[in-house]
């Protein structure tokens, strides 16, 4: 044994100053490399002067609004007890349509048809739930004499998130509505539908 570890300090002494250097440097990154999968994150931060790799960590949703609202599931709703045209004059605007007549325009099915039809239809959009995002959107459209549904413009302030576009996409996709009428006559009438939006 002391001729084996003589035999490696005479080898290691015959060495040039250039070569021990390079083998030692060789034998701590061995070594570096050994204890990696052991040491812990401010080991390797000693050893290495690097950080631990983070890039594996799920980042974290940040937003400017502190009070930002979190949640896996989102829904939809009407509710047409906030729209109130009452105070309208029924008289056509300049493209024939009635702001407001004496029949208004109706879903299939009233009320609780038309908010099982929004439920079922519309998809909460995972940037929207991802960033917390949430409220109403008004739309606003025409009927026809025929009941169809065209003309869907957003007249409420936008939200984002796709919550506005999403609920435009429903609107359009409605089946054929009950014609508003005047004097027991169909005429083109416009609606407003209020969708909202709530994270749970």
């Amino acid at each position: 044994m002391a001729f084996t570890v003589g035999g490696f300090l005479l080898i290691n002494a015959c060495k040039s100053p250039e070569d021990r250097t390079s083998d030692d440097m060789m034998n701590d990154t061995a070594a570096m490399h050994d204890n990696t999968s052991t040491a812990p994150a401010d080991t390797m931060t000693a050893m290495t002067g690097a950080q631990p790799d983070t890039a594996s960590v799920a980042p974290v949703a940040t937003s400017g609004n502190t009070s930002i609202k979190k949640g896996t599931k989102g829904k939809a709703s009407v509710s047409l007890s906030g729209v109130d045209n009452s105070k309208e004059k029924m008289q056509m605007d300049k493209n024939g349509v009635y702001v407001r007549a004496e029949v208004m325009p109706s879903f299939p099915g009233g009320q609780d048809a038309l908010e099982k039809y929004v439920e079922d239809n519309l998809q909460y959009p995972q940037q929207a739930l991802d960033n917390g995002t949430e409220g109403r959107v008004l739309i606003e459209f025409d009927v026809d004499e025929k009941g169809k549904v065209y003309h869907s413009v957003i007249v409420s302030d936008k939200i984002g998130d796709g919550l506005e576009e999403e609920a435009l996409k429903v609107v359009k996709g409605m089946p054929a509505w009950t014609p508003g009428q005047m004097k027991g006559k169909n005429v083109k009438t416009k609606f407003t539908l209020p969708i909202s939006y709530q994270i749970y």
